[in-house]
């Protein structure tokens, strides 16, 4: 006959399926949030490029194997052990009374992907004549010597953008098609070391959390642009509106104001609105770009951002005799 759980166990199971979301699960295991169409990549089959795991409030589907289940199945099947442990990790409780000794489970260390950045050879001159062909028609506002001087490396095919840590560690690689146009990332990337930046600027009082890589790249080339370079720092979030950690808040304790400028669409407010409640309303401030998307208005800024910032810095953060193409437009 086979060995029924016991009452408690499943007390215990229903309480962790009724009140830890799988996006709950995805933070405790450390791995990336779902993308914008809500899958991760396969935990089951290692070298897929495009996700196919979807991610639902308490359940998750792999529709590259078929196979499915709930929070407690999906610890089990990324980490390889018992019901029992991966009971006892989502409800931080021991499951079973009897046992002396139950085995913990530790979460990967990142990766470090240094050298697989390092070592892709870079573009011929045919190939860097595409990418900046690419770059130009793309995000007219850049070139791609800003794309280099911010870290991207352009391949034959491809641009390569490191994610780093604080210490400089490449933990994921972002990859651009320049020919089709498709975006994937190198197998075993992480993007949820820190904020994405491509420049720091120490002492400044305000940040600006823009969503996705080109953002970031074009709202840092203006403000190295205006008199607002020292005083604001990019960034971005890593993986797009879905992306929001705990951890990152310890990053944005030294800024005195904080806006949020995601893009106009329903994920992007959605995110907007969640990262003012986690950080606080009382310094931070929501902004949507004219066109939607910040690379699409970023042409248009000195016009509709500049007298925001500007303000900011004067009536929020006390910054006085601010010139150039920080000053208002009337």
């Amino acid at each position: 006959m086979a060995r029924r759980r016991s009452d408690f166990d499943n007390s215990l199971r229903d309480h962790v399926k009724e009140t830890v979301t799988m996006h709950r699960v995805l933070e405790m295991l450390s791995l990336e949030p779902p993308d914008r169409s809500g899958k991760i990549k396969s935990i089951i089959n290692h070298g897929e490029r495009t996700p196919s795991l979807h991610i639902y409030s308490y359940h998750w589907h792999d529709f590259s194997s078929g196979q499915r289940g709930d929070q407690i199945e999906f610890v089990q099947q990324y980490t390889g052990c018992s019901y029992r442990e991966a009971l006892d990790k989502l409800s931080g409780a021991t499951t079973s009374r009897t046992s002396k000794r139950r085995r913990e489970w530790k979460p990967p260390p990142p990766p470090d992907l240094t050298a697989t950045f390092d070592t892709e050879p870079e573009a011929s001159p045919l190939g860097i004549q595409r990418a900046a062909g690419y770059v130009t028609a793309k995000w007219p506002f850049l070139t791609l010597g800003d794309l280099i001087d911010f870290g991207v490396k352009p391949c034959e095919t491809a641009l390569w953008s490191p994610h780093r840590d604080m210490k400089g560690v490449v933990r994921g690689i972002k990859i651009r098609d320049v020919v089709s146009n498709s975006k994937y990332a190198v197998t075993g990337s992480k993007f949820t070391g820190q904020l994405y930046r491509v420049r720091t600027c120490p002492g400044a009082p305000v940040a600006i959390i823009c969503e996705g890589e080109s953002d970031l790249w074009c709202l840092t080339k203006w403000c190295q642009q205006s008199q607002f370079r020292t005083l604001v720092q990019p960034m971005s979030l890593p993986a797009g509106a879905g992306t929001w950690r705990t951890e990152w808040h310890g990053e944005l304790e030294s800024f005195k104001t904080i806006i949020v400028m995601l893009d106009g669409d329903i994920p992007g407010q959605a995110a907007s609105k969640h990262i003012m409640q986690v950080l606080g309303e009382a310094r931070t401030g929501s902004l949507i770009p004219p066109h939607g998307r910040l690379a699409e208005s970023i042409s248009e800024a000195d016009h509709w951002l500049a007298p925001i910032i500007r303000r900011v810095l004067t009536e929020h953060v006390g910054v006085d005799h601010i010139s150039g193409p920080g000053t208002p437009v009337v």
